[in-house]
């Protein structure tokens, strides 16, 4: 490629202060940089009680991340620019800007990480994916039995989900939350409406039973599934696989299927693929998913008494 027509190419990145546009200016950045040494929004850690300006604050250092994160890229995409304006080699500058971005990338997974474990159960249910983590202490434990008549069926237990079908074949569900109270204890023919739910769990319980040695996989599984049936949402659910931060910010940077090119992606290889501004969007795109799920996590943790934060509205903006 001659040296003329590397520096065809100049794209203009003035356009690219997405964030001020979009995203990050209705976030209170400057308030969380000015907190951040003061150990204002960590939890005691045993508390189950946090205050409202405490979670916002974490929100905004959560923004703060993403912005850094922008501004970061925006300004080794400028340099990567000029460079191949002065006659230095495309493809290098491109796996350069690459290994900068995937660098960058994984300082920002740990402030994220960090920034999860001030939310009780954050870092668990909100930051890692669901894989593994069932047996958490925060989590519940599973239980399948022949319930027969019911006289053999454990009456206690703590985080646990008895599942099993009766001698004419009904579904009974009984779950003990972590204070050994017995929060619901029910049978199919009282949950009509979810019929189809039940059938399908009904369907699998054969092939999980001893001899059969369950994983955590299935465990988890099935625990979702009981626990949807009778509408005890716990913690482990509230936010989707497909929406737990670590998942997401792991699509920002590598792509995902259906999704768009992820930064560090092997189908770039130009420049101009690697500033476009589809590319620019997507950082604007999981900062807005990552504080969704955040808020989802927060909002539902409130409304299913897992923590409580005190002055927090009743629904999230």
């Amino acid at each position: 490629m001659s040296t003329s027509s590397r520096r065809s190419f100049r794209p203009n990145l003035d356009g690219f202060r997405l964030e001020d546009r979009l995203v990050l200016s209705t976030a209170t950045v400057t308030a969380a940089a000015s907190t951040t040494t003061t150990g204002v929004g960590v939890p005691p850690e045993t508390g189950q009680s946090l205050t409202s300006k405490s979670v916002q604050i974490t929100l905004n250092q959560v923004a703060a991340a993403f912005k850094a994160f922008q501004n970061k890229y925006v300004h080794a995409s400028q340099h990567a620019i000029a460079a191949l304006a002065n006659g230095q080699n495309e493809a290098n500058l491109v796996t350069s800007l690459k290994a900068y971005a995937s660098l960058e990338g994984g300082l920002l997974q740990t402030q994220l990480d960090r920034l999860s474990k001030r939310l009780p159960g954050g870092e668990t249910f909100l930051y890692l994916p669901p894989d593994n983590t069932i047996l958490n202490q925060q989590g519940f434990d599973l239980q399948l039995v022949s319930w027969g008549n019911g006289s053999s069926v454990p009456t206690s237990g703590k985080s646990l989900v008895i599942v099993g079908t009766d001698n004419n074949g009904l579904l009974h569900i009984r779950i003990f939350d972590s204070g050994g109270n017995q929060i619901d204890d029910t049978n199919e023919t009282l949950l009509p409406a979810q019929a189809v739910a039940i059938a399908t769990l009904k369907q699998q319980l054969p092939g999980l039973q001893p001899p059969h040695a369950l994983t955590t996989a299935e465990k988890q599984q099935v625990i979702e599934e009981a626990t949807a049936i009778v509408g005890v949402p716990h913690q482990q659910t509230y936010v989707p696989a497909s929406q737990r931060v670590q998942t997401q910010v792991n699509a920002m940077l590598n792509g995902a299927p259906g999704g768009p090119v992820g930064l560090t992606s092997s189908s770039i290889t130009t420049l101009q693929q690697a500033v476009s501004p589809s590319q620019i969007q997507s950082i604007v795109q999981t900062y807005l998913n990552v504080r969704a799920a955040g808020k989802q996590y927060i909002q539902a943790s409130i409304t299913n008494k897992d923590f409580s934060v005190s002055g927090w509205p009743s629904t999230t903006s």
